[in-house]
C-alpha cells in the first residue's frame, strides 16, 4: 500500500500529540505517513511517533517546491490530508487535488469553497482526531470512492489553472475596456 501525505504543521495546526495519536490509529492498517513541507515541530513528532511505536512507518520528507516535485509527489499518495488552520487559500490543497488525491481537511478559513465535502474529500472541525483517522482509513480501504473523490477534486482544480485564470482575468479587462 502507498504512503499518504499529511500537510504542513506548524503552530498553528491541530497538536503534535493528535497528529501521532491519528497516525498511532491508522498504522493498525498498515498504512504509513509521509509527513511533507516545513515543520516547526519535527522533533516533536519524530519523538512522539517513537514513544507510540509508530517510527517506523513516518517518514519525514521535508519541504517539497510547489514548483519541484510535488505534482509527481501527490500522484504516488492515496490520499492528502492537511491540518493547518490559517490556510489563506490553499495552493497546496489544489496541488493535491490537480493529482486527483482526495483530501482530508480542517474546515476553516476558505477551505470549504476549495474541498467539496463527500465529494471531493472530507472536511472535520480542528480538534476532530477520532474524525480525521477515520476518514483517513475510510478512503484508504475504500479505494474505488477514493478515486471517484480524486476526479472530482480534479475537476474543480482545473477552474484554477494558470491558463483558466489568466483567461479570465483577460476577460474581465476586455469587458471593462468595452464598457469604457
Amino acid at each position: 500500500m502507498a504512503p499518504f501525505t499529511m500537510g504542513e504543521l506548524n503552530q498553528y495546526a491541530v497538536s503534535v500529540r493528535s497528529i501521532i495519536n491519528v497516525g498511532e490509529q491508522v498504522h493498525r492498517f498498515g498504512y504509513s505517513f509521509h509527513f511533507s513541507n516545513r515543520f516547526s515541530q519535527r522533533e516533536a513528532l519524530i519523538r512522539q511517533s517513537e514513544e507510540f511505536g509508530i517510527a517506523d512507518r513516518c517518514h519525514f520528507t521535508g519541504y517539497v517546491s510547489p514548483d519541484g516535485d510535488l505534482p509527481a509527489k501527490h500522484r504516488l499518495d492515496d490520499v492528502f490530508v492537511t491540518t493547518s488552520v490559517i490556510e489563506t487559500f490553499g495552493i497546496v490543497i489544489f496541488k493535491a487535488m490537480a493529482a486527483a488525491c482526495p483530501v482530508v481537511a480542517i474546515k476553516v478559513t476558505s477551505i470549504p469553497e476549495l474541498v467539496d465535502d463527500k465529494r471531493s474529500g472530507f472536511l472535520l472541525h480542528p480538534q476532530n482526531v477520532d474524525g480525521l483517522a477515520e476518514k483517513m482509513i475510510w478512503l484508504l480501504q475504500n479505494p474505488e470512492e477514493a478515486r471517484k473523490m480524486g476526479q472530482v477534486g480534479q475537476k474543480t482544480s482545473q477552474q484554477y489553472n494558470h491558463e483558466t485564470i489568466l483567461s479570465k482575468h483577460l476577460q474581465l479587462y476586455q469587458s471593462k475596456q468595452q464598457s469604457n
